[in-house]
This record gives C-alpha cells, structure tokens and sequence, in this order.
C-alpha cells in the first residue's frame, strides 16, 4: 500500500514516475497511468510518483489546483494541499528498493534524470512526447516504448494508453477531470496556432469532457464549457499577487530543468539550470533591487554548481515572454546570449546600483512561441566543439 509516500510490499513495485519539472501533465500522467497499470497487473504495487519533495508541490499553482479539483483525496490548506496514495522524491528513495522487483515506467520523460541514473536497468515502459533519446532500449520492448514528437501533452497519450489497457477507467470524474486539464493547460485549449499538437489531441480531450468531467466541474459538455474550465485553470496558474510573495528561490524551483552539458575542450562541461515562472518579469524586478535579485540568483546557481542560470517568464495575457540570465563567466555568458539570438531578444533595464547586478541580465523574447523545449536545444549548443584557431 501507499500512504503519503509510505510504501509497504514484499513482492514486485511498479512506480510510474513523471518527470523533474512534476508540471501538471507529468503529474497527472504519473497517477493516471498507475491507475491504468493496477487495474491491469495482478498482484504487484503500483505507486505514482512525483518528482518534487512534497513541501515543494505548492510551487505550481495550476497543479495543485487542477488535482484538487478532480476530487483527489489529499491534505492541507489552500496552496498547500497535497494529494495522498502518491509518492514525492522526498519519501521515497528508489536507489534503495530491489533491483530484483522494481518496475519504472516513465511518463512525460525518456531518459532519466541524474537522480535516478542508477535505477536505469529497471524502467520497463516509456510514455512521452519528447524527443527519443533512445535509452534503456534493453529493458523496454517496442510495444512498452510509446514516445511520439508533436504531440501537445503526454497526458493524450496516456489516454490511448488507458484505453488499450482498462477503457473503464475513462468513465472516472476523477481521471477524465485530470487527464482533460492536462490536455488542455498543454494545449492552450486545443489551439493549434498557440501550441503543436496532433488532430486527434480535441477528440481525445473531448472525449474526457462529454465523460463525467463535464459533471464534475458543472460545466457545460460543449466548447464553451472546455474553455471555462481552461480559462479557471489559467487564472489560477497566473495569480501574480500570490506568486510575488514566493521567494526568488522558490520562483526558481517552481519548474526547474538542469543539464550538464559536455564541452569540446577540457573540463566537466557547463551545468545549465533554466526555471520557468508564468509571471511578468517587470513585475518581478519591480519587487527588488537588482543587486538583491544577481545575490538570490548566484546564491541559487552555486547552491546547485551551475554555470550558468537562466529564469523564463511569461507574461500571459500580454503573450510576452522574457529570459533573466545570470552567469559569472563573461565569455560564457556572451556565448549564450549569441545562441539565443534566434529568440529576438531585446535588453531590458536593470538597475545596477553598487555592481551588484554583475553578471545579471534581464532579456523581452520577441518570438513568443519560445518555451523551456525550444530554448534547451538552443542552449546545448554551448557543448559543441569550439574550432581550433
């Protein structure tokens, strides 16, 4: 059984686990699937996991929300509500458990994070819409490895998955809630201009609408209803009253990405650390002095041994986005900036007073369709070979 994180059994344990970031579709994929996968399996543990330690799930508003409204047993008040039957990183330490009867499947990811390298023999499904690093190909057959580029959220594929492995279970208010928010906080409501998605994501995601979850969030079971429930979940996501009074360090945790990334030359590589935050960045900088905000940053970068540390911002109703970036190295940080030059960005006023600000810059992305997914790539670029002079 599973308790809040407590995990008691003597045979096999499957754990489904989302990835680092623990965004609502990772979330909502993790327990959908593993609700999927105990129907099916007969016998063995089946445990959800969260990739965040559970003080930490307060971070992403629309997450916290969006699992509450389904109906998820849980506990806590307001922002800090958590459900149960799940696990977080914090509660359980997958290192220690039985290579002989650990099972991972892994949703919304297909490599794992360098937490969890060591459990690699153990992943026997992968369900996501990222690209495919070709990992674990020893331990996970074709018919367990299902991960398809373009599609807008993993929480669609999990919805196919659902319905090949137990359909019953899409007749659940609770999962057909989860898995049509996921759908459509990926998504932008279904709106193809906005976000890549497959054709057949709407008939999926109104598939979960016409269900229970129509019932559920007494909304209508129409396009109009859909975007009532999208329009709530986004009020929430962007409350940026209750977002300001996180701490900067909190802000930065709040969706948090790392890679090491190689170098051509000598030496361990660049750490890159790139949070993201639906917060206006004007708003930000206007709460403290820069040199407040380069001290919280640099703090937060050597904490975690980056080189270099990057915050993505959006601002959604304005559809503005914005990049802050902080790095100490200055042929780094130049070399950076050159790679997102395809990003259009245009510098913003800091306020530098006593040098505080050295080595913090803040950016407006004039393309507004650059997300964490388009700006990694761009920033592993910094690992390329440097030519020989």
């Amino acid at each position: 059984m599973v308790q809040k994180g407590i995990v008691c059994s003597d045979g096999p344990i499957h754990i489904v686990l989302g990835n680092e970031a623990a965004d609502p579709d990772s979330c909502v994929c993790a327990i959908a699937l593993a609700a999927a996968l105990d129907k099916t399996l007969d016998g063995p543990l089946v445990v959800p996991m969260i990739s965040v330690p559970r003080a930490d799930f307060k971070l992403q508003l629309d997450r916290v929300h969006l699992l509450r409204r389904a109906g998820l047993i849980g506990g806590g008040e307001g922002p800090l509500w958590t459900p149960d039957h799940v696990s977080f990183s914090d509660e359980l330490s997958l290192e220690k458990l039985s290579a002989d009867s650990l099972n991972v499947h892994l949703v919304d990811h297909n490599k794992l994070s360098a937490p969890y390298a060591s459990i690699a023999p153990c992943v026997t499904s992968i369900t996501d819409h990222h690209a495919d690093e070709e990992q674990y190909t020893q331990t996970v057959s074709a018919s367990d490895r299902l991960v398809e580029l373009g599609v807008g959220s993993c929480a669609s594929l999990v919805a196919e998955r659902i319905q090949a492995l137990h359909a019953p279970l899409l007749t659940d208010p609770s999962l057909c809630t989860m898995l049509l928010g996921a759908i459509l906080l990926d998504t932008v409501n279904l709106d193809p201009s906005a976000k890549a998605q497959k054709p057949r994501e709407a008939p999926i995601a109104d598939e979960m609408l016409l269900g229970p979850a129509a019932s559920l969030l007494n909304v209508a079971a129409t396009a109009e209803g859909r975007a009532a429930f999208f329009a709530e979940l986004l009020a929430v996501k962007a409350d940026t009253a209750l977002l300001l009074r996180f701490p900067m360090e909190d802000l930065l945790r709040q969706d948090y990405k790392e890679e090491q990334l190689p170098t051509g030359g000598q030496g361990g590589g660049v750490k890159v650390g790139v949070g993201s935050v639906v917060l206006p960045l004007p708003a930000l900088l206007s709460r403290q002095p820069s040199p407040d905000l380069a001290r919280e940053m640099s703090a937060y970068a050597t904490a975690r041994g980056l080189q270099l540390l990057l915050l993505m911002s959006v601002d959604l109703p304005a559809r503005q986005r914005y990049v802050l970036l902080h790095c100490d190295d200055q042929l780094l940080r130049e070399e950076a900036i050159r790679l997102m030059d395809s990003l259009s960005l245009t510098p913003m006023a800091m306020d530098a007073a006593d040098g505080g600000a050295a080595g913090l810059l803040a950016f407006e992305v004039g393309n507004y369709s650059v997300s964490r997914k388009v700006l990694m790539p761009i920033l592993r670029g910094l690992a390329a070979p440097k030519p020989a002079l």
